[in-house]
């Protein structure tokens, strides 16, 4: 039996998960998120630093609750990535945690998002796939064919990267201009990319593919896994003419989620209208399930 603590340290939270190998199975025994939203955060680098070994230190004090020994894989992606306080931060979170942070290439963390993606069933058998996975800093887009990467992007694209970028006031009702400039430029830097494949299936991960299928369609069933360019486009036009307070009550969202999704679905539909794809199958395994599998399969 073998346990490991999983730690991802994104742009807009930092998420973790405990998992047992028992055999050749794999048990999650829980999982937690916490809004930190680290991306071009105004805070110092100590104060960015702070956050996330008091999150860490919270992570590993639960963790031993429920396991009497556990290993520690922790990564970080595009926040961490792009900042130029990179290293004074992953030095000081080491020393207040005694936890190595590797920052991963937007590569390495679309291809591992993929290999998550990959631990879902029902994808294992499909012959073609285009695998997305949007979060707060990067677009990670992923080519598989029969399981196995042709090729793989990361594109600065991310939900709050972009809020920042065209949103100034994200708690008040946002013209709709506003989010035709942002799928315009998502638009122009997805639409670079070639399609290597006429028929496929596009599968998309992150917290952002999962608002728009919960407000979309309530609680997650197999029957409503799939997120359609219709309902989406309808979803955002209506939801842009309410204020974040409105967004919260109605769908029943946090405010840490309410204020990036105009920008987020944006990108979707920017993606699903360059690949010309007009529904998006959700799956909820990404990249802690890639970096659990690569450490204890």
């Amino acid at each position: 039996m073998i346990d490991l603590l999983c730690i991802d340290i994104g742009s807009n939270t930092v998420k973790c998960s405990l998992s047992r190998r028992k055999k050749s199975k794999i048990t999650e025994i829980f999982s937690i998120t916490k809004d930190l939203r680290i991306f071009n955060s105004v805070n110092s680098w100590n104060e960015i630093s702070a956050k996330i070994s008091y999150a860490i230190d919270d992570f590993i004090l639960q963790a031993k609750e429920l396991s009497e020994s556990f290993s520690i894989r922790a990564v970080a992606t595009s926040a961490l990535r792009e900042s130029q306080f990179k290293d004074l931060i992953i030095a000081d979170v080491t020393k207040k945690t005694s936890v190595d942070i590797e920052i991963l290439t937007g590569e390495q963390e679309a291809e591992f998002s993929f290999k998550g993606a990959m631990q879902d069933a029902f994808l294992k058998k499909q012959k073609n796939t285009i695998f997305i996975d949007l979060g707060g800093g990067s677009l990670e887009i992923v080519f598989a064919k029969e399981m196995s990467v042709i090729n793989s992007f990361s594109l600065p694209l991310g939900a709050v990267r972009m809020m920042n970028k065209f949103i100034q006031e994200p708690k008040e009702k946002v013209p709709y201009d506003i989010i035709e400039k942002i799928i315009a430029e998502c638009s122009d830097s997805i639409s670079k990319i070639k399609l290597p494949f006429d028929e496929f299936l596009c599968v998309g991960a992150g917290g952002s593919v999962s608002a728009a299928r919960h407000m979309l369609y309530g609680k997650f069933t197999k029957q409503n896994n799939l997120v359609r360019l219709d309902d989406l486009d309808n979803l955002l036009k209506k939801i842009s003419d309410m204020t974040l307070e409105e967004r919260c009550l109605n769908f029943k969202i946090k405010e840490a989620r309410a204020d990036i999704i105009l920008p987020a679905f944006a990108c979707l539909i920017a993606l699903l209208r360059c690949f010309g794809v007009k529904k998006l199958f959700h799956t909820t395994s990404a990249l802690r399930a890639g970096l659990i599998a690569d450490s204890l399969l």
